[in-house]
């Protein structure tokens, strides 16, 4: 199986080097595609990532001639035209995206190799909510209660309930036959909605009780523009309206996701966790 990977950088000669050991230094029974995209950074983000590329080809990752890393670096209008460059080159399996400032965790993509390979009505998963500081120390981790379908095309997730976590999500190439790459990278902040609005037209996400990813948070990331982000969710979602359906399902679904985690295994199918038993499987309502 195929793992294409997309990284787009600009100026972020800080963290590019976490970020990309992270992806270079995973190890598994799968192949790798890393595909980065820099904006004509103006600091020494493209001397990392070229540094990178050389100990890629004089074997520091091993002897393994599975990963191969392309590397475009070119002026472009925004982060989402850079991924949409990356997604459009990509020949994985499955693909995921992952900013310049957040990092993997080891055997991350050994893990999502074998959900995929082992059960085959997974199209899309996510892992543990994971956050760190600036330094890259946890601060935050939590297991996602079952995101729907209704909540995610109506915009709930990031509005009354919490966001979907991009850097955690990986999913199928199939998923995104008939993709509107224009209209994705026309967006400046909230791209990764319209991604998980498109996937949920098709199919549910389901959720893995590991840790795949982190997002770090720092001062002067996109994600700080959380107002226009909303606004941009408007476009597919619409507008937030007040009714008594509504206000029932937002205390209902924050009601779950406050409940301890065993508790959340009874209540979907789309959590796949560990047990000594039965190894990682799917949860059963």
């Amino acid at each position: 199986m195929k793992i294409s990977i997309i990284t787009t950088c600009f100026n972020c000669e800080k963290y590019i080097a976490e970020t990309l050991e992270s992806v270079l230094s995973q190890k598994g029974s799968f192949e790798l595609e890393y595909i980065i995209i820099d904006a004509a950074s103006e600091d020494n983000s493209l001397r990392i990532i070229s540094a990178h590329e050389e100990r890629l080809k004089h074997g520091c990752y091993g002897e393994n001639p599975s990963i191969e890393m392309k590397v475009i670096s070119e002026k472009d209008n925004g982060m989402y035209e850079g991924i949409t460059k990356g997604f459009q080159m990509a020949t994985g399996e499955i693909i995921a995206y992952l900013n310049a400032d957040d990092f993997y965790f080891p055997h991350a993509f050994e893990f999502v190799a074998s959900i995929f390979k082992k059960y085959p009505q997974v199209l899309w998963l996510c892992g543990r909510q994971c956050t760190t500081d600036e330094k890259g120390n946890i601060v935050f981790n939590r297991l996602p209660f079952e995101y729907d379908n209704k909540g995610i095309l109506n915009g709930y997730y990031g509005r009354q309930l919490p966001f979907i976590q991009q850097e955690t999500t990986f999913w199928r190439r199939s998923l995104m036959n008939d993709f509107d790459y224009k209209q994705f990278a026309s967006f400046k902040l909230a791209g990764d909605f319209y991604l998980w609005w498109f996937f949920a037209h098709k199919t549910s996400l389901y959720i893995a009780d590991t840790f795949l990813a982190a997002a770090r948070t720092r001062p002067g990331q996109l994600s700080e523009r959380i107002n226009q982000y909303r606004k941009e969710m408007e476009i597919l979602s619409g507008s937030e309206t007040n009714s008594l359906r509504k206000r029932f399902y937002f205390w209902r679904q924050r009601h779950l996701w406050r409940k301890k985690e065993k508790y959340k295994y009874t209540h979907t199918d789309k959590i796949i966790f560990y047990s000594k038993k039965k190894g990682w499987h799917l949860s059963e309502k």
